[in-house]
């Protein structure tokens, strides 16, 4: 079986495109064929589709996953696929994204367009990939797709960087809290850091 795994983004290495390709490599009788671009400007949008139908018609993919932030590409993946399933990820659900940062209102001339072609097109979708159990029940609401489409996979980690170590002796006097991340609001460091203001008296705990 062939799996096409398909990026069309300016971090093409973003942590969880590298954990869902090995992931998709991974699969038992499974040949991943990886497309990606190398441009990171506005000639990826051409050379991602050169290579999507190159790899279409060359190589003949039983299966098409399409890593986040691909959304361009997903129409061209759509009309390709025929009947083959396409797995999508929507780790940043741009109707979601468009309402949050206030760049869309519900029911507005934007929303009526935009939104039912979204939602058309992810009910195109065999499987849809989702984050957290709340972005899925969310964007099922928001979109009107059916929720039994989703699957969760939670944010993933390089494993050649973080893997579980000797355990060392903890010091029973204190807590180390250690946080990893990009300072988004997106990524909820507006809460981490009230936690981390609210327990900053306690001499138990370190961050």
């Amino acid at each position: 079986m062939k799996i096409a795994v398909v990026s069309c983004y300016d971090q093409t290495e973003y942590i969880r495109a590298r954990i869902l390709r090995k992931a998709f490599a991974a699969v038992p009788g499974a040949e991943a064929i990886i497309v990606k671009n190398t441009h990171k400007g506005l000639l990826r949008y051409l050379e991602s589709p050169w290579k999507i139908l190159k790899c279409a018609i060359l190589q003949r993919p039983d299966a098409y996953v399409l890593l986040f932030r691909g959304y361009e590409m997903l129409p061209l993946l759509l009309l390709l696929k025929g009947r083959k399933p396409l797995i999508f990820d929507d780790l940043v659900n741009p109707v979601e994204y468009l309402y949050e940062h206030k760049r869309m209102t519900p029911g507005s001339a934007k929303d009526k367009i935009f939104r039912p072609l979204y939602s058309w097109m992810l009910r195109r979708c065999r499987i849809i990939l989702a984050d957290t159990e709340s972005h899925i029940q969310y964007a099922s609401k928001v979109c009107n797709v059916d929720v039994n489409r989703y699957r969760l996979i939670p944010i993933s980690t390089d494993e050649s960087v973080f893997y579980p170590r000797k355990k060392k002796v903890a010091d029973p006097k204190t807590f180390n809290v250690f946080f990893y991340g990009s300072y988004l609001p997106l990524h909820g460091v507006n809460h981490i850091l009230e936690a981390a203001v609210m327990l900053a008296d306690n001499p138990r705990i370190t961050f």
